[in-house]
């Protein structure tokens, strides 16, 4: 596995991993000589650059394929990596007087917001309901929004990580 770790911010401006092996990372040392981290990539420090995933594998790692302490967000995974999921999608119902759906995504990075989209699927959208929106993004889920209680409303979501 790899641990990026820039606490100066001096880093270089791009990170590319193009078809690695993230697996196998899990209590032992790293390639910098740390104790594992469990994750195939795990990335901490400061770090202003972007940093892409093309491709690769992610088996085998005791925590999960990948994990971001960072403040970095300009991370794009793409190339459908093994044991990396970056695509979910899925449906959610608003029942009673419910505003709020909240999805469990699935994903094993944080999908932004430019990577997440919604559609009604229902027939006709409820009277009073005039707005949709995602609101509390995490690494394990997001809320979808209505303005209005509306009662046997659904969609569909996709969620993505940004470049998939």
């Amino acid at each position: 596995g790899f641990h990026i770790n820039d606490p100066g911010s001096t880093g270089p401006t791009n990170i590319v991993f193009n078809g690695c092996q993230f697996g196998s990372l899990s209590n032992g040392a790293n390639g910098n000589g740390r104790a594992g981290s469990g994750y195939g990539l795990y990335i901490s420090g400061a770090l202003p650059n972007k940093i892409r995933v093309n491709g690769g594998v992610f088996d085998g790692n005791a925590s999960g394929p990948f994990f971001n302490s960072s403040a970095q967000t300009d991370i794009f995974i793409t190339g459908n990596p093994v044991g990396c999921k970056t695509v979910g999608t899925g449906t959610a119902s608003f029942a009673g007087s419910v505003t709020t759906a909240v999805v469990n995504h699935g994903l094993s990075v944080t999908p932004n917001l430019a990577g997440i989209s919604i559609t009604p699927t229902s027939n006709g959208v409820p009277g009073g309901t005039t707005s949709i929106w995602v609101s509390g993004i995490t690494a394990t889920q997001f809320t979808i929004n209505l303005n209005a209680n509306t009662a046997g409303f659904n969609v569909a979501w996709r969620a993505a990580s940004v470049g998939n």
